[in-house]
């Protein structure tokens, strides 16, 4: 008996959930990724799908006011969004301007920004259509039990560190909306970890798609921060970005491949900076901005805790798609490829330049406002704030490293330590807070002295 016990003792600590047929899925080509019945079946269930990815979702989605964002005196409305729920309708929030008034017999490219866990399911649950899911992380499309509601949604599983997988992923988005289906991708492809940046800058398979369909854009912003309950949520009319996109007919150019790459990249930067601004004005409606005096000494160091806390699962939850794998974590957070194609001063600049009163606070207007900015940015980037240089991707890690080698030592200790250790790594950590008198915060914007 005692034999028997230490084998599913054993059997217990080395064992890791696999979603059964997800790596079956992640093989299929182009034509058999999906079907056309498929398509159609998706079609049919998918309010029956939104209903299940509603009840999935941990926090409250609230939907901006489209056309009620700014108040006559120039400040944010605050009071101008609902509360998605499960009797929510879709033409009732069109009526009121809560949801774009979209085409039924067109597809259009979704967008997404990727700046937390829930901002994969809870788009779903707000979209008027069947929309596939572009997702690139293989840990998560193998191991987390979520991915069969993408499944049912309909999901185009890409390795993004594999070439060949990856240089099919813009043939699969185009087979589905040519059957006029349509897409959702998070196009900063991974999440947004920085400290001053909106959004990170963005890749170019959305201009891709609309080069060879035709398709307009409709951008989804999403903003929760750290600890929040909430999610607030802004639906943008859709964009033509065909004007980036070069054929034999609009350009004089001998080398039409070359001028088309070009043409994309300026689309990509435009809704890049589309992108960016609505952000930000999510960030100023919701968010507070704080003096730098006010932070801790070491507000970086803290700031990469607190998106490991993040990626692990919110404060008060059961934490989610835990794994102490450093090579998951540097897939999960890292890009794969340089993204040097536009240039995110643009973007702040002319937030701040923009930026209205904020909560009795002016924001930078003048130019000397925004060069004093510029240099407290660069300076945080450079690691001033603490006069050590941080990088997200390798303090996640060097944490992993660190519970993996705990965990393969309990291991040796016996059944019950390893029990206790993975019960205290997977339990919710305690709040953390960027400021020096430990109220909230948000992580994204440094304010003035």
């Amino acid at each position: 008996m005692a034999n028997i016990k230490e084998k599913i003792e054993k059997g217990i600590m080395n064992f890791k959930w696999t979603n059964l047929g997800m790596k079956y899925v992640m093989g299929l080509d182009t034509e058999r990724f999906t079907t056309d019945t498929g398509m159609n079946i998706r079609s049919v269930i998918n309010p029956l799908v939104r209903k299940v990815t509603t009840i999935a979702t941990k926090r409250r989605i609230l939907l901006e006011n489209r056309g009620n964002a700014i108040n006559e005196d120039g400040s944010f409305n605050q009071e101008g969004y609902i509360e998605l729920t499960l009797t929510t309708k879709i033409e009732d929030l069109v009526r009121d301007n809560f949801y774009p008034k979209l085409d039924p017999n067109k597809a259009y490219i979704f967008v997404c920004t990727h700046s937390f866990d829930e901002d994969i399911i809870s788009p779903v649950n707000v979209i008027d259509r069947n929309t596939y899911l572009l997702l690139g992380t293989p840990d998560q499309i193998l191991h987390n039990p979520q991915m069969y509601i993408s499944l049912a949604t309909g999901m185009i599983p890409v390795d993004k560190e594999n070439d060949k997988d990856r240089g099919t992923s813009v043939d699969k988005i185009v087979r589905v909306q040519e059957h006029e289906n349509s897409t959702i991708m998070w196009p900063e492809g991974t999440y947004n970890h920085s400290v001053n940046k909106p959004i990170e800058s963005l890749f170019g398979g959305v201009m891709k798609v609309v080069d060879r369909t035709g398709h307009e854009v409709v951008q989804i912003i999403a903003y929760s921060d750290y600890g929040s309950k909430d999610i607030h949520m802004q639906i943008l009319d859709p964009v033509d970005l065909t004007e980036f996109t070069i054929t034999e007919e609009k350009t004089i150019s001998e080398n039409i491949e070359e001028a088309s790459k070009k043409a994309r990249k300026m689309g990509t930067r435009e809704l890049e900076h589309q992108m960016g601004f609505t952000m930000a004005e999510m960030i100023y409606k919701y968010g507070e901005v704080i003096p730098r005096k006010l932070l801790a000494p070491n507000a970086r160091a803290l700031f990469m805790e607190q998106r490991r806390q993040a990626y692990y699962g919110m404060p008060g939850n059961k934490p989610r798609n835990w794994t102490p794998n450093p090579k998951v974590w540097g897939v999960e957070i890292s890009p794969y490829r340089d993204r040097s194609i536009s240039n995110p001063d643009v973007v702040m600049q002319e937030i701040w330049d923009n930026a209205p009163e904020v909560k009795g606070k002016r924001a930078l207007t003048t130019t000397e406002e925004i060069a004093s900015f510029e240099e407290k940015k660069r300076e945080a980037l450079a690691g001033k704030v603490d006069n050590e240089e941080h990088d997200v991707k390798a303090y996640m890690q060097s944490k992993a490293i660190e519970e993996r080698d705990a965990l393969e030592a309990a291991k040796a200790t016996g059944f019950k330590e390893w029990k206790k250790l993975k019960k205290e790594l997977k339990s919710p950590l305690p709040y953390i807070s960027l400021r020096t008198d430990g109220a909230s915060y948000q992580p994204y914007t440094i304010g003035k002295n």
